[in-house]
């Protein structure tokens, strides 16, 4: 497979990063992952306008929109022979190398690292099987913590409650937030139905708003149901 970094085309097993990436010491970068269906992005632009959204948070500068599809475009030129049917694209943004210690005077430029890499074979079948899932011991931090338009490399509670999972023989974790509400699960977002009424968790409780959230969000209403974001206990 071809990766980007920083403006070249590589195959991955020789792309690298400087040993002092701050994304590498300090987790001071941000993502996002698009998926990809039958060899096209899936709402590509309102991807990396959250990954806009995210390095804003942290100051961190990153290419404009068409310059970011540009590159997700070449991605997939690049790697034609690879089964892109099924597959994600995840692009990196770090600080890049310099600051002292936390601090980020002096530091840059701006790192991008981009790949994309087909699902696992059995993914579709696991997904009309389904996932086994346990609530996770680690709770999720609240907005105060974790403002919820930020997607940061640091995610350790989202590992930790995978790690949970892992540990109950269980495929996902679903995690609570400090007093008891439904967040989100390790990498996913939480719908339930109740008749004609779709139900998930707000914002307020500190979880990241997916993509695909306000997709199904959208679907529900123009389905004819009553869409309600809320805060609900287990």
């Amino acid at each position: 497979m071809i990766a980007y970094v920083d403006g070249e085309w590589l195959a991955e097993d020789r792309a690298t990063v400087p040993i002092h990436d701050r994304g590498f010491l300090l987790g001071d970068g941000v993502y996002d992952t698009c998926r990809v269906f039958e060899g096209a992005y899936f709402r590509f632009d309102e991807h990396a306008g959250r990954l806009h959204a995210s390095a804003a948070v942290l100051a961190i500068e990153v290419p404009p929109v068409p310059e970011l599809r540009a590159m997700a475009e070449g991605l997939l030129r690049r790697n034609a022979d690879a089964d892109l049917d099924h597959a994600v694209l995840r692009i990196t943004a770090t600080r890049g190398s310099g600051g002292h210690g936390l601090g980020t005077s002096g530091a840059g430029p701006t790192r991008i690292v981009a790949t994309v890499r087909s699902l696992p074979a059995d993914w579709r079948e696991a997904a009309r099987r389904g996932w086994s899932c346990v609530t996770a011991a680690t709770r999720h931090p609240p907005a105060r913590v974790m403002p919820p338009a930020l997607k940061g490399q640091g995610r350790i509670f989202s590992l930790l409650a995978t790690l949970d999972a892992e540990r109950a023989g269980c495929d996902e974790a679903l995690l609570l937030s400090m007093d008891g509400h439904i967040t989100e699960g390790s990498t996913w977002n939480v719908f339930w139905r109740k008749g004609r009424t779709l139900r998930t968790p707000s914002v307020r409780t500190g979880l990241l708003a997916g993509v695909t959230r306000s997709l199904v969000m959208e679907i529900g209403r123009a389905s004819g149901y009553r869409v309600e974001e809320g805060e609900w206990r287990r």
